[in-house]
């Protein structure tokens, strides 16, 4: 009864809110185009009152009875009497005002003719009726509306865009000066509540445009400022993300893609390349620079694969969890293996595959060809068969894999060490520490293992089984970066590189997939509050000022070494004699708070900071113990712990080589990383107990910092999203 009344509830508050945001639109959007109010009294002093309104559909009525131009008209020629009219449109853009008395009149405060106020009144009223446009009208109407190439403005020639010469026979056309909109030129002009969002002043016109800004041909020719703009949306905020956002291209009404904040484009390698160059000068509305870092900043880092989602159009595959064809490097090869394992009784790969699959996929290996191209379509059907058999929990056998190698890659990384490797050597070895994991957990009880583990461990395992035949797993997606032009300037051009053929992207720029997650998310303005934003000490992992600096100066006190003494002896003078003077606290001005952590940031950039018996009370592997005590693919192991694991493989490894070869075997880049990571361990309670006084990673400091604001955020991600829109 309970989840009934529960259920009652939900319903209820749903029907209510449906009907709230009905009530909302409905006050959004009047249903009349023009009213009219009249008010007076007739030859006999008796009162007259009455509303005269256009509905949308063209229909008019007085009060709430339909009625039509001509009786209106005719009642006001034959009326006797005291009357005035006060009329407008929802915009409060087109305002009527009469009056009527004993045979004179007046219109908008002139002297008038009874005529003069009925014509006036005609043209207000007299509205065509509105339906709604449909595309085959838009295709009908074939309007131009071309971003015209052959522009040349004051300090830019479009020979410079086009060295080659645009595909274009369009005339040539010279902009020597610019213009603004009129309230822009008096900014204490506008409404007030629109200028609280402009600054006090703005710079000139020319300076607020890229060097070639777009040139549209319109449809009614050069706009007019003012007048009534009827929206079709049905939120304000549609404008911005249904109709006003920008893209590298656009549509124009007839659907030919035209150029928008990229002036050319190139497509290159049968679809897979697309290379797009902005026009120089883009801003965003504070001014900042908008570049190719901010295009590069949305993909690979808001909507990267650590701290945000991967959309269709990057064409994500994890080689992780299944197998792809493009993984497959020898057909023939594979094939003849497994038919070759499959033939013998001995426990195999091979003979799994054959025992789990069946005839059926064995006629598909039988297929393969022994020379020539193998058919898409038969790849497709062999991977399908493979991942269906990895899924089934009889396909792991130990006996089966006991031949296969999992130890000699991991160790050759291991050897290198994983402060040297690349990123992506340093994902494979997570996913190598991953599958060794698997493979414990598999011995002890295959049965234990989640459905999602267990495709793992079975995929991974094959792949190893024939490394001479297939690809290691991987991640591939879309590469996107900078492109440096002849001066050497990677503002401006950014280019898409996909694993496959990709023959929609140009058209899905210009369309929804660009519009949510690219060029809204400037990077200077969301840096800050993303974990990838920064790479040094910021303010906001201080988690306690005042105990961390109290800490600090007792540990510089005592005769044992210490962290604290280290930093204490290497901090800037003057920002010692400042701490010593005003004990920085939460409620510290900001700019004195980032005085202290530039300060900080000196002494971790300092050769001098590290000293093993400073760091000696400290438990460096106390924390990877205890997030690895479940094993490394554990369902405990969610990204977060994954991607702090990754951290302290690196600290460990840095730690390592400091103690083996010294301080100096680190360059610049490792010692402030080293440095950075020794500091929030003394202090971050990881390695000892006590209250945190820094947070142990930047996402561990964001967090805090979102549950610390005044909306009680829970994460970061839920703070960004609350406040991303820019």
């Amino acid at each position: 009864m309970t989840i009934v009344r529960r259920l009652a509830i939900v319903i209820a508050c749903g029907i209510a809110m449906m009907i709230g945001l009905e009530a909302l639109l409905m006050r959004d959007a009047p249903d009349w185009q023009y009213r009219i109010e009249a008010r007076g009294s007739d030859r006999d002093g008796r009162p007259a009152r009455w509303t005269i309104v256009t509905k949308i559909n063209g229909d008019l009525y007085r009060d709430a009875t339909k009625t039509s131009l001509p009786e209106l008209l005719s009642e006001l020629r034959s009326r006797d009497g005291r009357l005035t009219l006060a009329g407008d449109n929802p915009a409060k853009t087109n305002p009527l005002a009469a009056a009527m008395a004993s045979g004179a009149a007046t219109l908008d405060g002139t002297e008038a003719t009874i005529e003069q106020i009925c014509s006036a009144i005609r043209g207000k009223l007299v509205i065509a009726p509105a339906r709604a446009v449909t595309i085959a009208d838009v295709l009908a109407a074939k309007i131009p509306t071309p971003t015209l190439t052959r522009v040349s403005f004051p300090a830019f020639d479009y020979k410079d865009a086009f060295p080659d010469g645009p595909e274009s026979d369009e005339p040539i056309v010279h902009i020597d000066s610019y213009h603004q909109a009129p309230m822009l030129a008096d900014l204490d002009s506008m409404p007030a509540a629109w200028r609280e969002h402009y600054p006090d002043s703005l710079p000139p016109v020319a300076d607020r445009l890229p060097r070639n800004p777009a040139v549209v041909h319109g449809p009614d020719g050069v706009g007019r400022y003012g007048g009534v703009w009827r929206r079709a949306t049905a939120m304000v905020n549609d404008l911005r993300t249904k109709i006003g956002y920008e893209t590298f291209v656009r549509f124009d009404p007839s659907g030919k893609i035209q150029p928008c904040l990229a002036y050319k484009w190139e497509v290159a390698n049968d679809n897979r390349v697309y290379t797009f160059y902005l026009r120089k000068g883009h801003r965003w509305s504070d001014g900042s620079p908008f570049t190719s870092e901010d295009i590069l900043w949305a993909c690979n880092d808001m909507e990267g694969p650590r701290f945000g989602r991967r959309f269709t159009w990057m064409q994500e595959t994890n080689g992780a969890g299944r197998l792809f064809i493009g993984d497959i490097t020898d057909w023939r090869g594979l094939a003849a293996t497994l038919l070759a394992q499959a033939a013998v009784d001995a426990p195999s790969p091979g003979r799994q595959v054959a025992r789990v699959g069946g005839e059926k996929l064995m006629a598909l290996l039988r297929s393969v060809p022994a020379d020539g191209a193998v058919d898409e379509d038969l790849q497709l059907d062999i991977v399908a068969g493979l991942n269906a058999a990895f899924g089934d929990r009889t396909f792991f056998d130990l006996d089966a894999f006991a031949n296969v190698d999992i130890t000699s890659e991991p160790k050759a990384l291991k050897a290198v060490g994983y402060s040297r490797l690349s990123a992506q050597q340093r994902e494979r070895l997570i996913l190598l520490t991953e599958r060794a994991d698997l493979f414990v957990k598999a011995a002890a009880d295959i049965d234990a293992l989640e459905t999602l583990a267990y495709r793992r461990l079975t995929n991974l395992a094959f792949r190893a089984a024939y490394p001479q035949f297939i690809a290691k797993a991987r991640i591939q997606c879309v590469k996107i970066e900078a492109v440096p032009d002849e001066n050497g300037d990677a503002g401006h051009i950014v280019r898409f590189t996909f694993p496959r053929p990709n023959s929609i992207f140009l058209d899905k720029t210009a369309t929804f997939m660009f519009y949510v997650s690219v060029f809204g998310k400037p990077k200077h303005f969301l840096a800050p509050l993303h974990p990838a934003g920064s790479e040094i000490l910021n303010t906001v992992d201080i988690l306690e000022w005042d105990e961390l600096f109290a800490s600090i100066r007792r540990q510089a006190d005592d005769d044992a070494p210490s962290p604290g003494k280290q930093v204490w002896r290497l901090l800037d003078k003057e920002i010692v004699a400042r701490i010593t003077a005003t004990p920085p606290t939460a409620a510290s001005d900001q700019a004195y708070k980032q005085d202290i952590v530039d300060a900080l940031n000196a002494v971790l950039r300092s050769r001098e900071l590290y000293d093993p018996q400073a760091w000696a009370r400290y438990d460096m592997d106390a924390e990877w113990r205890t997030l690895t005590a479940d094993g490394f693919a554990s369902k405990t192991m969610n990204r977060t712990r994954r991607y702090r694991a990754a951290e302290l493989l690196e600290r460990q490894d840095l730690l390592r080589r400091v103690t083996e070869l010294g301080i100096d075997d680190l360059d610049d880049d490792d010692r402030f990383r080293f440095n950075l990571w020794m500091f929030r361990a003394a202090f971050d309670q990881t390695a000892a107990p006590g209250l945190p006084l820094v947070a142990y990673n930047r996402e561990n400091a964001l967090n805090a910092a979102a549950r610390n604001h005044r909306r009680r955020d829970d994460t970061w991600a839920r703070r960004l999203i609350r406040i991303n829109d820019y």
